[in-house]
């Protein structure tokens, strides 16, 4: 499915599947896009997450080292070659899926990703969390990204949601 005129819950899907592609134990799926609700969105790029050389094994050693190793879904979209700065106002869908479902994801907290998505010109990032979507400003989820980080080194969250609650989030639950 491409083209204009994309729903939201199109490239939720599209996202879905690109998860359900993924041999690494955590199945992640992004979908780039342009536009919105009034003018219609437009698929730009698709991601997911995967070793570099080879499917993940399940073993211990796969499953320590797949945070570091693998390629995450926003960049395998970022690495496709689109030139997303061409088309415009680029935002980037992220879902999280067990089993072919959605889950929450979790806040931000990958500076890696962050940090090229800034780069690459992306103006903002949508994730899914208990309570609905989230769009994240690109300022804010690399800050956010940058705290989490930190923050999963102390094992210690509360500066995540000390960051999560200062910022301009917008929590657009479920009805988008």
């Amino acid at each position: 499915m491409s083209g204009r005129g994309l729903t939201f819950d199109h490239l939720v899907a599209i996202a879905l599947e690109a998860a359900s592609t993924s041999t690494c134990r955590s199945q992640r799926g992004a979908v780039a896009f342009t536009g919105g609700e009034l003018e219609g969105r437009e698929l730009v790029a698709v991601g997911f997450n995967q070793k570099p050389a080879g499917d993940c094994d399940g073993s211990e050693r796969c499953k320590a080292t797949c945070r570091r190793e693998a390629v995450h879904a926003e960049q395998a979209l970022l690495l496709s070659g689109v030139d997303l700065a061409a088309g415009g106002r680029v935002e980037v869908l992220h879902v999280k899926a067990i089993g072919g479902k959605l889950v929450a994801s979790g806040g931000p907290d990958c500076i890696e990703c962050a940090k090229l998505l800034r780069f690459a010109g992306v103006i903002a990032v949508w994730l899914y969390h208990v309570d609905g979507w989230r769009w994240y400003p690109i300022e804010d989820f690399h800050r956010l990204s940058i705290a989490g980080e930190y923050s999963r080194h102390r094992s210690d969250r509360a500066a995540l949601r000390e960051l999560e609650s200062e910022t301009r989030i917008q929590n657009y639950g479920r009805e988008r």
